[in-house]
């Protein structure tokens, strides 16, 4: 029985990631039909065209694309607004890019206490940008032997996409090698995400050779 099956019996409820995506599945489908979270655009504008093929949950809208950087990531960190509204920022700040919009989406990774899947979701994002100012939050993330395990699964995948020069690479190498060693690491999901990482990393250094 998984850790999950394990909670859900125990206290007869689902557990909170369960529950947080489906939350942000319902505010999408109200967006959508034009409910209490707003009207669905028309049409698309740029601002919700993602750059990358996936199917996102909480597409950007216009008010979003009129936020500053430091007021997206201010939104994306505020426990006080609904998670898909946090989402529509984290997405936001994905589709913008840049070291600037990098380093927002790392400070929500290491400094949000209330969702794992809002972080998890955040260390995705980073490894769909692959840009190298995340190392720093996505090492921290994966050091925190607390955290949940997701969201460790989550950033050691994204140090293995990330693109930089000979140092900042070789920094995303020697994480993972210490982090799927089993003297290392206890934790399975952490350990083969490591493995998956460094095969996917030297998987594309041969291909673009």
């Amino acid at each position: 029985r998984s850790p999950f099956q394990a909670t859900a019996v125990a206290t007869h409820e689902p557990p909170e990631e369960l529950r947080e995506t489906c939350e942000i599945a319902r505010d999408f489908c109200k967006w959508k039909a034009g409910g209490s979270e707003g009207s669905a655009p028309a049409m698309a504008c740029a601002c919700m065209l993602s750059p990358y093929s996936t199917y996102d949950p909480a597409p950007p809208s216009p008010e979003t694309d009129a936020l500053s950087t430091q007021e997206l990531g201010d939104l994306l960190g505020d426990p006080s607004v609904k998670l898909f509204e946090r989402y529509r920022a984290m997405f936001a700040l994905r589709n913008r890019g840049g070291e600037a919009c990098v380093l927002q989406l790392g400070r929500a990774l290491v400094e949000d206490e209330t969702s794992a899947l809002l972080r998890h979701e955040v260390a995705y994002v980073l490894g769909q940008m692959q840009h190298p100012a995340a190392i720093d939050p996505l090492a921290e993330s994966l050091r925190r032997t607390a955290e949940h395990s997701m969201v460790r699964h989550e950033a050691a995948e994204a140090l293995g996409a990330i693109e930089g020069d000979g140092a900042e690479m070789e920094r995303c190498f020697a994480l993972m090698r210490e982090f799927s060693d089993p003297e290392r690491e206890a934790n399975q999901c952490v350990r083969e995400s490591c493995e998956v990482a460094l095969d996917a990393a030297d998987y594309w250094r041969a291909y673009s050779a």
